[in-house]
Protein backbone atom coordinates (compact mmCIF):
# COMPACT_ATOMS: atom_id res chain seq x y z
CA UNK A 1 0.00 0.00 0.00
CA UNK A 2 1.67 3.55 -1.49
CA UNK A 3 1.01 6.15 1.32
CA UNK A 4 -0.24 9.26 -0.18
CA UNK A 5 2.97 11.08 1.79
CA UNK A 6 5.26 9.27 -0.18
CA UNK A 7 4.72 11.63 -3.56
CA UNK A 8 7.04 15.05 -4.05
CA UNK A 9 2.93 16.75 -4.52
CA UNK A 10 4.02 20.58 -5.32
CA UNK A 11 4.38 18.58 -9.00
CA UNK A 12 3.18 15.15 -7.94
CA UNK A 13 6.39 13.47 -9.58
CA UNK A 14 6.50 9.39 -8.47
CA UNK A 15 9.13 8.96 -5.84
CA UNK A 16 11.94 6.24 -6.62
CA UNK A 17 10.72 2.91 -6.27
CA UNK A 18 7.09 3.61 -6.23
CA UNK A 19 4.53 2.59 -8.34
CA UNK A 20 2.25 5.39 -10.07
CA UNK A 21 0.54 7.26 -7.95
CA UNK A 22 -3.55 6.80 -7.62
CA UNK A 23 -5.15 9.70 -9.83
CA UNK A 24 -8.00 9.95 -7.15
CA UNK A 25 -6.20 10.36 -4.17
CA UNK A 26 -3.96 12.81 -5.64
CA UNK A 27 -3.58 16.85 -6.86
CA UNK A 28 -4.44 17.07 -10.59
CA UNK A 29 -1.35 17.96 -12.03
CA UNK A 30 -2.99 21.80 -13.08
CA UNK A 31 -0.45 24.75 -13.54
CA UNK A 32 0.87 24.66 -9.82
CA UNK A 33 2.50 27.85 -8.61
CA UNK A 34 6.30 26.39 -9.02
CA UNK A 35 4.95 26.00 -12.72
CA UNK A 36 4.12 29.53 -12.94
CA UNK A 37 6.75 30.55 -11.34
CA UNK A 38 9.67 29.18 -13.23
CA UNK A 39 7.38 30.50 -16.29
CA UNK A 40 7.60 34.35 -14.61
CA UNK A 41 10.92 34.13 -13.65
CA UNK A 42 12.05 32.91 -17.13
CA UNK A 43 9.67 36.07 -18.71
CA UNK A 44 11.44 38.26 -16.65
CA UNK A 45 14.87 37.56 -16.96
CA UNK A 46 13.97 37.51 -20.75
CA UNK A 47 12.76 41.00 -20.24
CA UNK A 48 15.52 42.28 -18.22
CA UNK A 49 18.03 40.06 -21.18
CA UNK A 50 19.84 38.30 -18.73
CA UNK A 51 20.72 34.98 -18.80
CA UNK A 52 19.56 32.42 -16.67
CA UNK A 53 22.16 30.64 -14.84
CA UNK A 54 22.93 26.82 -14.60
CA UNK A 55 22.04 27.16 -10.50
CA UNK A 56 18.98 28.93 -11.32
CA UNK A 57 17.43 26.33 -13.69
CA UNK A 58 18.25 23.85 -10.98
CA UNK A 59 16.54 25.76 -8.13
CA UNK A 60 13.69 26.30 -11.04
CA UNK A 61 13.60 22.69 -11.74
CA UNK A 62 13.57 21.07 -8.29
CA UNK A 63 10.55 22.51 -6.10
CA UNK A 64 10.42 21.49 -2.55
CA UNK A 65 8.60 18.22 -1.45
CA UNK A 66 5.70 19.04 0.50
CA UNK A 67 3.16 16.78 2.33
CA UNK A 68 0.04 15.83 0.00
CA UNK A 69 -2.85 17.50 2.48
CA UNK A 70 -1.41 20.86 2.00
CA UNK A 71 -1.90 20.96 -1.88
CA UNK A 72 -4.50 18.30 -2.60
CA UNK A 73 -7.78 20.32 -3.28
CA UNK A 74 -10.23 17.65 -1.89
CA UNK A 75 -7.79 17.22 1.68
CA UNK A 76 -7.47 20.75 2.06
CA UNK A 77 -11.31 21.26 1.51
CA UNK A 78 -11.60 18.35 3.91
CA UNK A 79 -9.41 20.13 6.53
CA UNK A 80 -11.06 23.04 6.22
CA UNK A 81 -14.57 21.57 6.99
CA UNK A 82 -12.73 19.51 10.34
CA UNK A 83 -11.51 23.10 11.07
CA UNK A 84 -14.65 24.93 10.92
CA UNK A 85 -16.55 22.63 12.46
CA UNK A 86 -14.01 22.02 15.77
CA UNK A 87 -13.73 25.78 15.83
CA UNK A 88 -17.98 26.01 16.11
CA UNK A 89 -18.51 23.43 18.50
CA UNK A 90 -15.52 25.23 20.78
CA UNK A 91 -17.47 28.47 20.58
CA UNK A 92 -20.91 27.00 20.31
CA UNK A 93 -21.80 27.30 24.29
CA UNK A 94 -20.20 31.53 23.56
CA UNK A 95 -22.79 31.80 20.58
CA UNK A 96 -26.03 30.77 21.46
CA UNK A 97 -28.96 33.26 20.79
CA UNK A 98 -26.46 35.41 18.72
CA UNK A 99 -26.19 36.17 14.91
CA UNK A 100 -23.24 37.12 12.46
CA UNK A 101 -22.15 40.47 12.73
CA UNK A 102 -21.90 40.38 9.20
CA UNK A 103 -24.56 38.32 7.40
CA UNK A 104 -27.00 38.84 10.25
CA UNK A 105 -27.77 35.08 10.52
CA UNK A 106 -27.38 32.76 13.11
CA UNK A 107 -26.68 29.83 10.46
CA UNK A 108 -24.73 30.49 7.59
CA UNK A 109 -27.47 29.91 4.34
CA UNK A 110 -24.84 28.18 2.06
CA UNK A 111 -22.54 26.74 3.71
CA UNK A 112 -25.01 25.51 6.90
CA UNK A 113 -22.31 26.19 9.69
CA UNK A 114 -22.51 27.91 13.18
CA UNK A 115 -21.07 30.99 14.64
CA UNK A 116 -17.60 31.83 16.35
CA UNK A 117 -15.98 34.33 18.44
CA UNK A 118 -11.68 34.46 18.10
CA UNK A 119 -11.20 37.83 18.55
CA UNK A 120 -11.25 40.48 21.47
CA UNK A 121 -14.45 42.50 19.82
CA UNK A 122 -16.65 43.58 22.66
CA UNK A 123 -20.07 43.19 22.33
CA UNK A 124 -21.80 41.25 19.29
CA UNK A 125 -19.18 42.69 17.08
CA UNK A 126 -17.38 39.38 18.01
CA UNK A 127 -19.87 36.92 16.65
CA UNK A 128 -19.24 35.79 13.06
CA UNK A 129 -19.33 32.83 10.48
CA UNK A 130 -15.65 31.60 10.00
CA UNK A 131 -17.10 31.75 5.77
CA UNK A 132 -17.58 35.53 6.20
CA UNK A 133 -14.38 36.18 7.66
CA UNK A 134 -12.76 34.39 4.80
CA UNK A 135 -14.82 36.72 2.49
CA UNK A 136 -13.99 39.76 3.71
CA UNK A 137 -10.24 38.90 4.98
CA UNK A 138 -9.45 38.93 0.96
CA UNK A 139 -8.83 42.41 0.44
CA UNK A 140 -5.91 42.43 2.35
CA UNK A 141 -3.68 39.44 3.47
CA UNK A 142 -3.35 40.90 6.88
CA UNK A 143 -7.07 40.34 7.78
CA UNK A 144 -6.28 36.55 7.81
CA UNK A 145 -4.49 36.78 11.45
CA UNK A 146 -5.74 39.99 12.68
CA UNK A 147 -9.29 41.49 13.33
CA UNK A 148 -9.88 44.44 11.30
CA UNK A 149 -12.29 45.50 13.91
CA UNK A 150 -10.49 45.15 17.51
CA UNK A 151 -6.87 44.76 15.33
CA UNK A 152 -6.01 41.65 17.65
CA UNK A 153 -4.61 38.91 16.01
CA UNK A 154 -7.01 35.51 16.22
CA UNK A 155 -6.29 32.64 18.48
CA UNK A 156 -7.39 29.20 18.75
CA UNK A 157 -9.50 26.73 16.99
CA UNK A 158 -10.87 29.82 15.22
CA UNK A 159 -6.95 30.84 14.33
CA UNK A 160 -6.59 27.14 12.50
CA UNK A 161 -10.03 27.89 10.54
CA UNK A 162 -9.33 31.03 8.91
CA UNK A 163 -5.73 29.61 8.23
CA UNK A 164 -7.17 26.66 6.26
CA UNK A 165 -9.38 29.35 4.65
CA UNK A 166 -6.22 31.38 3.68
CA UNK A 167 -4.73 28.20 1.89
CA UNK A 168 -7.95 27.08 0.45
CA UNK A 169 -8.55 30.60 -1.29
CA UNK A 170 -5.10 31.45 -2.52
CA UNK A 171 -3.78 27.50 -3.13
CA UNK A 172 -6.42 26.56 -5.88
CA UNK A 173 -7.04 29.41 -7.81
CA UNK A 174 -5.50 28.34 -12.02
CA UNK A 175 -5.17 31.99 -13.46
CA UNK A 176 -2.26 33.99 -12.36
CA UNK A 177 -2.13 36.20 -15.48
CA UNK A 178 -3.99 39.16 -14.15
CA UNK A 179 -2.30 38.88 -10.68
CA UNK A 180 0.11 42.26 -11.43
CA UNK A 181 1.17 45.06 -9.54
CA UNK A 182 2.48 47.95 -12.17
CA UNK A 183 5.82 47.87 -14.37
CA UNK A 184 7.31 45.24 -11.39
CA UNK A 185 5.93 42.55 -13.68
CA UNK A 186 5.58 40.52 -9.81
CA UNK A 187 3.31 37.59 -10.02
CA UNK A 188 1.20 38.27 -6.73
CA UNK A 189 -0.38 35.16 -7.15
CA UNK A 190 3.11 33.11 -5.89
CA UNK A 191 3.04 35.92 -3.19
CA UNK A 192 -0.50 35.16 -1.94
CA UNK A 193 0.37 31.99 -1.78
CA UNK A 194 3.61 31.95 0.22
CA UNK A 195 2.21 34.54 2.42
CA UNK A 196 -1.05 31.98 2.53
CA UNK A 197 1.24 29.01 3.76
CA UNK A 198 3.00 30.80 6.55
CA UNK A 199 -0.36 32.21 7.76
CA UNK A 200 -1.26 28.69 7.82
CA UNK A 201 1.58 27.63 9.83
CA UNK A 202 0.85 29.74 11.86
CA UNK A 203 -2.70 29.16 12.78
CA UNK A 204 -1.82 25.53 13.12
CA UNK A 205 0.59 26.73 15.78
CA UNK A 206 -1.75 28.43 17.66
CA UNK A 207 -4.32 25.73 17.84
CA UNK A 208 -1.29 23.44 18.97
CA UNK A 209 -1.21 21.32 16.17
CA UNK A 210 2.19 21.27 16.08
CA UNK A 211 3.39 18.10 13.95
CA UNK A 212 1.02 20.15 11.17
CA UNK A 213 2.75 23.23 12.13
CA UNK A 214 6.41 21.67 11.62
CA UNK A 215 5.31 20.11 8.32
CA UNK A 216 3.77 23.33 6.85
CA UNK A 217 6.65 25.68 8.29
CA UNK A 218 8.92 23.07 6.75
CA UNK A 219 8.00 23.53 3.65
CA UNK A 220 7.75 27.19 3.11
CA UNK A 221 11.13 27.30 4.33
CA UNK A 222 12.55 25.18 1.41
CA UNK A 223 10.44 26.93 -1.20
CA UNK A 224 11.53 30.52 0.04
CA UNK A 225 15.25 29.48 0.24
CA UNK A 226 15.01 27.80 -3.24
CA UNK A 227 13.13 30.89 -5.03
CA UNK A 228 15.75 33.11 -3.52
CA UNK A 229 13.41 35.12 -1.04
CA UNK A 230 13.71 38.17 0.75
CA UNK A 231 16.54 37.70 3.56
CA UNK A 232 14.04 39.71 6.15
CA UNK A 233 11.22 36.83 5.03
CA UNK A 234 13.53 33.94 5.45
CA UNK A 235 14.41 35.08 9.09
CA UNK A 236 10.83 35.16 10.00
CA UNK A 237 9.97 31.80 8.14
CA UNK A 238 13.21 30.52 10.21
CA UNK A 239 12.16 31.52 13.80
CA UNK A 240 8.66 30.09 12.81
CA UNK A 241 10.24 26.91 12.35
CA UNK A 242 12.72 26.53 15.68
CA UNK A 243 9.38 28.36 17.63
CA UNK A 244 7.31 24.99 16.56
CA UNK A 245 10.50 22.60 16.90
CA UNK A 246 10.86 24.12 20.58
CA UNK A 247 7.23 23.56 21.60
CA UNK A 248 7.46 19.91 20.31
CA UNK A 249 10.42 19.40 22.34
CA UNK A 250 13.08 19.41 19.91
CA UNK A 251 15.40 21.26 22.09
CA UNK A 252 18.58 20.15 19.92
CA UNK A 253 17.28 21.65 16.47
CA UNK A 254 15.64 24.43 17.54
CA UNK A 255 18.49 26.29 19.74
CA UNK A 256 20.96 26.85 16.90
CA UNK A 257 18.35 27.80 14.80
CA UNK A 258 17.25 30.66 17.39
CA UNK A 259 20.84 31.81 17.63
CA UNK A 260 21.51 32.20 13.81
CA UNK A 261 18.10 34.15 13.83
CA UNK A 262 19.14 36.85 16.10
CA UNK A 263 22.26 36.99 15.09
CA UNK A 264 21.12 37.99 11.59
CA UNK A 265 18.00 39.73 12.95
CA UNK A 266 20.82 41.81 15.15
CA UNK A 267 22.80 42.72 11.75
CA UNK A 268 19.68 43.68 9.66
CA UNK A 269 17.61 45.48 12.04
CA UNK A 270 19.22 46.78 15.30
CA UNK A 271 17.92 45.45 19.29
CA UNK A 272 15.59 48.38 19.15
CA UNK A 273 13.32 46.48 16.25
CA UNK A 274 10.46 45.12 17.17
CA UNK A 275 11.10 41.64 15.03
CA UNK A 276 14.62 41.70 17.26
CA UNK A 277 12.65 42.01 20.45
CA UNK A 278 10.43 39.38 19.26
CA UNK A 279 12.88 36.48 18.99
CA UNK A 280 14.64 37.32 21.40
CA UNK A 281 11.92 36.63 23.24
CA UNK A 282 11.17 33.39 21.70
CA UNK A 283 15.17 32.43 22.52
CA UNK A 284 14.45 32.92 26.22
CA UNK A 285 11.14 30.55 25.91
CA UNK A 286 12.95 28.05 24.26
CA UNK A 287 15.70 28.39 27.81
CA UNK A 288 12.66 27.90 29.74
CA UNK A 289 11.44 25.35 28.48
CA UNK A 290 15.08 23.84 28.94
CA UNK A 291 14.92 24.65 32.25
CA UNK A 292 18.14 26.52 31.87
CA UNK A 293 16.35 29.28 34.23
CA UNK A 294 19.41 31.22 34.99
CA UNK A 295 20.36 32.41 30.75
CA UNK A 296 16.69 33.15 30.20
CA UNK A 297 16.61 35.82 33.26
CA UNK A 298 19.78 37.30 32.62
CA UNK A 299 18.40 37.56 28.98
CA UNK A 300 15.23 38.85 29.61
CA UNK A 301 16.25 41.21 32.42
CA UNK A 302 19.01 42.90 29.73
CA UNK A 303 16.17 43.25 27.27
CA UNK A 304 13.21 43.89 29.48
CA UNK A 305 14.56 47.67 29.96
CA UNK A 306 15.23 48.14 26.19
CA UNK A 307 11.81 47.12 25.52
CA UNK A 308 10.24 48.92 27.80
CA UNK A 309 12.32 52.02 25.97
CA UNK A 310 10.29 51.06 22.54
CA UNK A 311 6.99 49.47 23.48
CA UNK A 312 4.22 50.30 25.67
CA UNK A 313 3.37 48.28 28.56
CA UNK A 314 0.34 47.36 26.98
CA UNK A 315 1.83 45.97 24.34
CA UNK A 316 1.80 42.20 23.25
CA UNK A 317 5.49 41.46 23.26
CA UNK A 318 6.05 43.47 26.23
CA UNK A 319 3.46 41.48 28.02
CA UNK A 320 5.37 38.19 27.00
CA UNK A 321 8.65 39.26 27.62
CA UNK A 322 7.36 40.00 31.06
CA UNK A 323 4.89 37.40 31.34
CA UNK A 324 8.47 34.43 30.61
CA UNK A 325 10.64 36.15 33.40
CA UNK A 326 7.88 35.75 36.05
CA UNK A 327 7.76 32.00 34.66
CA UNK A 328 11.73 31.43 35.26
CA UNK A 329 11.26 33.36 38.46
CA UNK A 330 8.84 30.60 40.25
CA UNK A 331 9.88 27.51 37.72
CA UNK A 332 13.24 27.88 39.23
CA UNK A 333 14.26 25.13 42.42
CA UNK A 334 16.88 27.82 43.15
CA UNK A 335 14.75 30.66 43.47
CA UNK A 336 14.67 32.70 46.71
CA UNK A 337 11.43 33.65 48.52
CA UNK A 338 12.04 37.56 47.11
CA UNK A 339 12.20 36.02 43.73
CA UNK A 340 9.00 33.89 43.99
CA UNK A 341 7.05 37.19 45.69
CA UNK A 342 8.14 39.34 42.39
CA UNK A 343 7.09 36.93 40.09
CA UNK A 344 3.72 37.05 41.77
CA UNK A 345 4.07 41.04 41.79
CA UNK A 346 4.89 41.02 38.20
CA UNK A 347 2.28 38.37 37.12
CA UNK A 348 -0.55 40.52 39.04
CA UNK A 349 0.30 43.53 37.26
CA UNK A 350 0.21 41.52 33.96
CA UNK A 351 -3.17 40.23 34.80
CA UNK A 352 -4.45 43.82 35.51
CA UNK A 353 -3.15 44.78 32.58
CA UNK A 354 -3.86 41.83 30.27
CA UNK A 355 -7.50 41.87 30.67
CA UNK A 356 -8.74 45.15 29.23
CA UNK A 357 -6.56 45.20 26.20
CA UNK A 358 -6.81 41.47 25.34
CA UNK A 359 -10.18 40.51 26.99
CA UNK A 360 -10.34 37.64 29.44
CA UNK A 361 -10.59 34.52 26.53
CA UNK A 362 -7.77 35.64 24.97
CA UNK A 363 -4.88 33.35 25.23
CA UNK A 364 -2.33 35.58 26.84
CA UNK A 365 -4.85 36.45 29.29
CA UNK A 366 -5.48 32.68 30.34
CA UNK A 367 -1.66 31.66 30.04
CA UNK A 368 -1.09 35.11 32.66
CA UNK A 369 -4.03 33.99 35.22
CA UNK A 370 -3.05 30.33 35.00
CA UNK A 371 0.77 31.29 36.14
CA UNK A 372 -0.52 33.27 38.78
CA UNK A 373 -2.40 30.77 40.27
CA UNK A 374 0.98 28.85 40.12
CA UNK A 375 2.97 31.11 41.15
CA UNK A 376 0.59 31.98 44.47
CA UNK A 377 0.49 28.15 45.04
CA UNK A 378 4.45 28.03 45.28
CA UNK A 379 4.62 31.38 47.08
CA UNK A 380 2.36 29.94 50.04
CA UNK A 381 3.94 26.27 50.19
CA UNK A 382 7.51 27.91 50.19
CA UNK A 383 6.07 30.72 53.00
CA UNK A 384 4.37 27.50 55.00
CA UNK A 385 7.49 25.42 54.76
CA UNK A 386 9.69 28.35 55.80
CA UNK A 387 7.03 28.65 59.00
CA UNK A 388 7.55 25.21 59.62
CA UNK A 389 11.67 25.28 59.87
CA UNK A 390 11.05 28.40 62.11
CA UNK A 391 9.03 26.47 64.86
CA UNK A 392 10.77 23.62 64.63
CA UNK A 393 14.46 25.68 65.30
CA UNK A 394 12.48 27.13 68.21
CA UNK A 395 11.21 24.03 69.96
CA UNK A 396 14.99 22.74 69.22
CA UNK A 397 16.18 25.36 71.01
CA UNK A 398 13.88 25.59 73.51
CA UNK A 399 14.28 21.89 74.24
CA UNK A 400 17.96 23.03 74.75
CA UNK A 401 17.31 25.44 77.20
CA UNK A 402 15.27 22.94 79.45
CA UNK A 403 18.01 20.81 79.53
CA UNK A 404 20.60 22.89 80.64
CA UNK A 405 18.71 24.43 83.09
CA UNK A 406 17.91 21.04 84.80
CA UNK A 407 21.59 20.13 84.12
CA UNK A 408 22.64 23.48 86.38
CA UNK A 409 20.52 23.01 88.83
CA UNK A 410 21.67 19.41 89.73
CA UNK A 411 25.26 20.28 89.58
CA UNK A 412 24.62 23.17 91.62
CA UNK A 413 22.48 22.07 94.62
CA UNK A 414 22.86 17.95 94.32
CA UNK A 415 19.44 17.85 96.17
CA UNK A 416 16.47 19.43 96.88
CA UNK A 417 16.40 22.68 96.81
CA UNK A 418 15.51 25.31 100.05
CA UNK A 419 13.28 28.73 99.97
CA UNK A 420 16.95 30.59 99.05
CA UNK A 421 18.23 28.24 97.37
CA UNK A 422 14.50 28.40 94.91
CA UNK A 423 14.69 32.08 95.07
CA UNK A 424 18.09 32.25 93.58
CA UNK A 425 17.45 29.59 91.09
CA UNK A 426 14.40 31.56 90.29
CA UNK A 427 16.23 34.40 89.24
CA UNK A 428 18.80 33.07 87.12
CA UNK A 429 16.14 31.61 85.75
CA UNK A 430 14.48 34.53 85.05
CA UNK A 431 17.77 35.82 83.46
CA UNK A 432 18.77 32.66 81.35
CA UNK A 433 14.88 32.98 79.75
CA UNK A 434 16.18 36.62 78.90
CA UNK A 435 19.22 34.72 77.16
CA UNK A 436 16.89 32.18 75.72
CA UNK A 437 14.58 34.63 74.36
CA UNK A 438 17.47 36.08 72.71
CA UNK A 439 18.68 33.74 71.72
CA UNK A 440 15.41 32.39 69.86
CA UNK A 441 15.10 35.65 68.30
CA UNK A 442 18.64 35.09 66.70
CA UNK A 443 17.60 31.68 65.61
CA UNK A 444 14.66 32.85 63.74
CA UNK A 445 16.36 36.11 62.05
CA UNK A 446 19.59 33.29 61.51
CA UNK A 447 16.56 30.97 60.05
CA UNK A 448 14.88 33.69 58.05
CA UNK A 449 18.31 34.83 56.36
CA UNK A 450 19.10 31.51 55.31
CA UNK A 451 15.84 30.59 53.37
CA UNK A 452 15.42 34.32 52.29
CA UNK A 453 18.77 35.34 51.43
CA UNK A 454 17.79 38.98 52.08
CA UNK A 455 18.08 39.19 56.04
CA UNK A 456 21.98 38.89 56.90
CA UNK A 457 22.73 42.23 58.49
CA UNK A 458 19.87 41.25 60.77
CA UNK A 459 20.63 37.96 61.59
CA UNK A 460 24.33 39.64 62.60
CA UNK A 461 22.79 41.88 64.48
CA UNK A 462 20.73 39.63 66.67
CA UNK A 463 23.51 37.32 67.54
CA UNK A 464 25.71 39.49 68.56
CA UNK A 465 23.00 40.88 71.20
CA UNK A 466 22.11 37.16 72.06
CA UNK A 467 26.06 36.73 72.74
CA UNK A 468 26.43 40.21 74.81
CA UNK A 469 23.08 38.94 76.77
CA UNK A 470 24.95 35.57 77.63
Amino acid sequence: MVSATDYCPIRLRRSPGLPDPDPENCAKPARTPERASRAWFRGKRARQRLPIRAGQRRVMAEPAPAPLWLVDADLVDQRYKDAVAAAVKECAEDTKGQTCSICWESIHSETQEGLVRGCSCRGTAGFVHVSCLATISRTEIQHWETCSTCKQRYHGVVFCALGWACWKTYWGRPDVSWFRIGTMGEDMLLWFQRAAMTTLGTALHAAEHFADAASVRETDFRIRRLFNDSENMLIVVKGNLAGTYSNQGRFEEALPMFQDVISRRLKLDGELHLDYLVNTNNYAALLVNMQRFEEAKALLRKYIPIARSVLSKSHKTMLRMRKLYALALYRDDNSTFDDLREAVTTLDDLARTARPVCGGEHPVTEDIERFLRHARSTLRHTRSTQNTLRRQAQLDLFSMFVTGVNAWLILAVGRQPSTSEALLGLACGVYAAACAAAALGAMRALTGAILDRSDLPYAAAALTVAALLV
